[in-house]
């Protein structure tokens, strides 16, 4: 399973209207670096990715993900 068919999957469960429940994904940085934190950013939000979680970054303020 790679990123592509991850988001792929995200956008096609987000395309049933009964769907209500949000989706985070959970990853490491040298993945989403790879393809581009840009590319993956706006393909995740594209995908109707809710929110997310990348295992091997601390959380202290140093990235803006906005």
């Amino acid at each position: 399973v790679d990123i592509d068919s991850t988001l792929k999957m995200i956008e096609k469960i987000n395309s049933y209207k009964q769907n209500k429940t949000p989706i985070i994904t959970m990853g490491y940085y040298n993945p989403i670096l790879k393809i581009g934190v840009e590319n993956y950013f706006k393909s995740a939000k594209q995908s109707g990715v809710q929110g997310l979680i990348i295992a091997d970054i601390p959380n202290n303020g140093t990235f803006n993900f906005g």
